[in-house]
C-alpha cells in the first residue's frame, strides 16, 4: 500500500496565468488573440477551428457532446475479433445562436443549438494565457443508457503521448498496468506488431497491443482524474485540470487525436455481469439534463 500523508500537492495543477485577451470578428469566424496565442472559432457553428499556444497548434476541433450508448448482444459461437469501432459523438449539430463578449477573465463565447440527440447550450471562456473553460448544459431528446457522457475535443496527430494522475481503486499497480494511478502512455510503441501472430508469444505487455485507435495503454479510460492530458512530440502540452471525479480517454481518429473529458462512465454491456453493474448505470430519459465543466490548460 501507498498511504498518503497530508495534503497531496502532486494532485494539484496550477491554472494558466490570465493575460490581456482581445477578439475581432471576421466573415465566418471570431479571432481571439493575445501575447503568443490565437484561437479561431467558427461563428456559424460555435466550434473551435484552431487554437495555437506559441507557434504550436493545440486544439483543432470541438467541443462535441458525447452520450455514447451501451452496446451489446447475445452470446453466440460466431464471434468476430474485428469488432467495429464505436466512438460516436452526438450528430447533426446545428447552432441557433453564437455570441461573443469580453469579460474580466478573457473572451466568452456563448453557443445555443441542438443535436439529433440533445439540445442546449455551452460556453467557452478563452484566455490568451492558455486557459480554456467549457461549461455545458444539454437536455436529452432521446432515451439512452449511456456508457460515457462528456465533451470531446480534437488535436493534431503529433499529440501522441497521454499522461494522467488519478484516484485509483488501489494504491499500487504493476508498472505496465493500464489502471495505474499515474503515468504516461504512447499512441504507438516501437517494436510492437500491428497485427500480432496468435501462434507467437508477444515480447511486450498487453498494454502495448495496438489497433487503429492506438495502443491499449493510450486509449484506455482513466477514471477519477486529478489531471489528464496530451503531449506533442513538438513540445506542446494540453492538460485537463480536474477534481478526482471526472474521467479521461484519448484515441486516434484518422489523422487526428481525440480526447474525451467525461462526467459519467460505466463498464461495458457484458451480459453475464449485468445485475452486478446495474447500480452503476444511469439511464437518461427524454428531458433529462446532462451538464458539466471542462477546464483546460495549454502550454507550449
Amino acid at each position: 500500500f501507498v498511504i498518503p500523508v497530508g495534503e497531496q500537492t502532486q494532485n494539484i495543477v496550477l491554472p494558466a496565468d490570465l493575460i490581456k485577451t482581445r477578439f475581432s470578428k471576421k466573415k465566418d469566424a471570431f479571432v481571439i488573440k493575445g501575447d503568443g496565442f490565437e484561437c479561431i472559432i467558427n461563428s456559424k457553428t460555435g466550434q473551435i477551428q484552431s487554437m495555437k499556444k506559441g507557434s504550436k497548434e493545440t486544439i483543432t476541433g470541438g467541443p462535441w457532446l458525447m452520450m455514447l450508448p451501451l452496446t451489446g448482444g447475445g452470446c453466440f459461437p460466431n464471434h468476430n475479433v474485428n469488432t467495429p469501432i464505436f466512438n460516436d459523438v452526438c450528430t447533426d449539430w446545428k447552432a441557433e445562436n453564437v455570441q461573443i463578449e469580453k469579460t474580466d477573465k478573457g473572451v466568452l463565447v456563448k453557443v445555443k443549438g441542438a443535436y439529433k440527440e440533445a439540445k442546449g447550450t455551452y460556453e467557452m471562456l478563452v484566455n490568451a494565457g492558455g486557459a480554456l473553460e467549457v461549461t455545458y448544459d444539454f437536455e436529452s431528446l432521446q432515451d439512452v443508457d449511456p456508457r460515457q457522457v462528456g465533451m470531446v475535443f480534437e488535436t493534431p496527430e503529433n499529440y501522441g503521448t497521454t499522461f494522467w494522475r488519478r484516484n485509483g481503486m488501489w494504491s499500487v499497480y504493476p508498472d505496465d498496468h493500464i489502471s495505474r494511478p499515474e503515468g504516461e502512455a504512447l499512441l504507438i510503441y516501437a517494436g510492437v506488431a500491428a497485427k500480432p501472430n496468435p501462434r507467437i508469444k508477444p515480447l511486450w505487455s498487453w498494454s502495448k497491443d495496438q489497433n487503429e485507435l492506438g495502443s491499449s495503454d493510450f486509449r484506455s479510460t482513466r477514471r477519477n482524474i486529478w489531471y489528464g492530458g496530451l503531449k506533442s512530440d513538438m513540445g506542446g502540452k494540453i492538460t485537463v485540470i480536474s477534481n478526482g471525479e471526472q474521467h479521461w480517454r484519448s484515441w486516434r481518429n484518422g489523422e487526428h487525436i481525440n480526447f474525451l473529458v467525461a462526467d459519467f462512465v460505466t463498464a461495458g454491456a457484458e451480459m453475464f455481469l449485468g445485475s452486478f453493474y446495474a447500480p452503476y448505470r444511469k439511464p437518461i430519459k427524454v428531458g433529462d439534463t446532462v451538464k458539466g465543466q471542462v477546464t483546460i490548460k495549454l502550454e507550449d
